[in-house]
């Protein structure tokens, strides 16, 4: 999750507590979880460059710095003959040029089971990213956190479907939007518990801020995909704010947590929602809603007419 650098408050109620989900192209109140903005098309300032000198505007720059690239953007072919295009021999200093072109040229080649991975790899994150609506900068990152674990030689023995998707998991966690691994898991055909397992193994040699997902973001979520009324997603976070003051909220898991305070919320406003509904959505069992949905209750001293 992202906070939205275009709209700053919610219209209905004036919280700042604005994100963009880029997977559904939606801008929404982690507040009250009104729509502010919908359908939107990402926007990367990069992808176009043009300078007053230059008649060719508009064309695109390549990034020679960028870690999407294995060779670094050099694609040109030189040909290894001692004869230019024309045909004419090469002498002199043109003859050291081509040397040291042909040089280059042989650097970036693929020449070793590392940069074959390196490729392999990077079709990975951009078909992977462009499932989960990764923007690029966040794409970037996971090219860098990859090169980084494939320099550390902590890749060998795993595959690289799988390292891609852990590392996925954590940038999302790194800019602090909650995609959970059961959506990344459904959405990349991938097993759930390996790359967890992956995540957890490389998260301690990469180099990535691992930050706590917004709660709020959640149980907004969760209150969209259910279809439920503004009132439940509202009293949802006020339990929440409620259960961050009583110290609940230490030590458990978001996605667990936000969907038992939903629970809550929905028999408090009256709206239906099963626990498996919630388990299915969130990704957490039914027993740890339930155990978590107790403790809230208890602990807030919230009546309800129907007990668990």
């Amino acid at each position: 999750m992202k906070n939205s650098d275009s709209i700053k408050r919610c219209k209905d109620c004036n919280s700042d507590q604005v994100f963009t989900d880029y997977s559904r192209g939606e801008i929404f109140c982690g507040n009250c979880g009104a729509i502010l903005e919908e359908n939107l098309l990402e926007k990367d300032p990069n992808i176009f460059t043009s300078t007053s000198d230059s008649d060719d505007k508009g064309l695109p720059s390549p990034n020679t710095n960028t870690y999407m690239s294995h060779d670094r953007n050099l694609r040109t072919e030189i040909s290894t003959g001692r004869y230019d295009g024309t045909g004419k021999l090469i002498k002199g200093k043109n003859k050291e040029t081509v040397y040291r072109l042909l040089k280059a040229q042989n650097l970036s080649k693929v020449s070793s089971s590392n940069e074959r991975r390196h490729i392999k790899a990077i079709q990975c994150i951009n078909g992977f990213s462009s499932r989960l609506g990764m923007p690029d900068d966040m794409r970037e990152m996971v090219g860098k956190a990859f090169k980084e674990a494939l320099s550390r030689k902590i890749t060998r023995g795993r595959n690289t479907e799988y390292i891609v998707a852990s590392l996925i998991y954590a940038v999302f966690r790194n800019y602090g939007y909650p995609r959970t691994l059961n959506e990344i898991s459904e959405e990349l055909g991938l097993e759930r518990k390996r790359i967890g397992r992956y995540y957890r193994e490389l998260i301690k040699d990469i180099d990535i801020e691992q930050k706590m997902p917004d709660i709020q973001y959640f149980i907004s979520s969760y209150s969209r995909k259910l279809n439920l009324s503004k009132d439940v997603s509202t009293e949802g976070i006020n339990i929440f704010f409620m259960a961050d003051s009583a110290g609940i909220k230490d030590g458990k898991t978001p996605a667990g947590l936000a969907a038992a305070i939903l629970y809550v919320a929905c028999k408090k406003c009256g709206s239906k929602v099963t626990q498996s509904q919630l388990s299915k959505i969130s990704g957490v069992t039914e027993v740890t809603i339930r155990t978590r949905y107790k403790e809230i209750i208890k602990r807030l001293n919230i009546t309800m007419q129907d007990k668990e």
